[in-house]
């Protein structure tokens, strides 16, 4: 992700972040990257020059949205008529056609540049666009998806975020309701199952090529051939330790 703060004075041509794309890494910015300057003061164009020049794209509006359902986690009062837009949710294209991403705090508004191609729409207006840069691509995204990770979730915005990141060669490691991380060492790997939901969620878990897996805390395990069955109670993390 892109800082909201940057140098003005930073130059594309010795900008990490480019050096980063172009040597085959995927860059995914929110809305306004760069907005600030190393002083703490506001760029003109609401982005940073240089982000713009990495992006190909021109700034064009940048206005407050409203929360769905009359929701105010972080709004604040309207002030004047027409100052929020009415709650929205951008529209997939290209790589991310079919896909919809709900707006958050601010909706940004480009004119893409030759190389600039749109993937999010606000309307007929562009609000997210790719760029292919070497042998990397860079997501400029006109809005802050990282909103809807704790609030207004929705089985759909998650999975235009699933969408990007498999644009960008990064896949999950288990397909279901509970998230993965893994742990690994020489012949071990410790798996953390988080269930981020309130009710418990009770999955199939593939063990396939492990000779030995328990329960960290001791737990009792279901394990039927290549697969363990799983009982996760809502806000709960449960850890298997897995041994060849």
């Amino acid at each position: 992700m892109v800082p909201l703060s940057l140098s003005a004075r930073l130059r594309l041509s010795d900008s990490r972040l480019l050096r980063y794309v172009e040597q085959g890494g995927c860059l995914i910015s929110e809305a306004s990257p760069g907005r600030m300057d190393e002083h703490g003061l506001c760029n003109r164009g609401e982005l940073s020059p240089t982000m713009a020049a990495l992006f190909d794209v021109q700034h064009e509006s940048l206005t407050m949205v409203r929360e769905p359902g009359e929701g105010e986690r972080w709004s604040q009062p309207e002030r004047t008529w027409g100052e929020y837009l009415e709650p929205a949710l951008l529209q997939g294209e290209g790589p991310l056609a079919g896909l919809a991403l709900r707006a958050n705090a601010y909706i940004e508004t480009y004119a893409p540049g030759p190389e600039a191609s749109p993937c999010l729409r606000y309307g007929d207006r562009v609000a997210g666009v790719v760029r292919a840069a070497g042998q990397g691509r860079a997501w400029l995204l006109g809005t802050y998806a990282g909103h809807s990770g704790t609030a207004y979730r929705s089985p759909g915005v998650a999975d235009l975020v699933r969408g990007l990141l498999a644009q960008c060669g990064v896949r999950p490691n288990h397909h279901g309701k509970l998230l993965l991380r893994r742990r690994v060492t020489a012949g071990k790997e410790a798996w953390l199952f988080t269930n981020p939901s309130e009710r418990g969620v009770t999955e199939d878990i593939s063990v396939a090529g492990w000779a030995h897996v328990e329960d960290l805390l001791g737990e009792p395990l279901q394990r039927e051939g290549d697969n363990v069955r799983l009982i996760v109670p809502g806000l709960d993390v449960r850890v298997l330790v897995l041994e060849r």
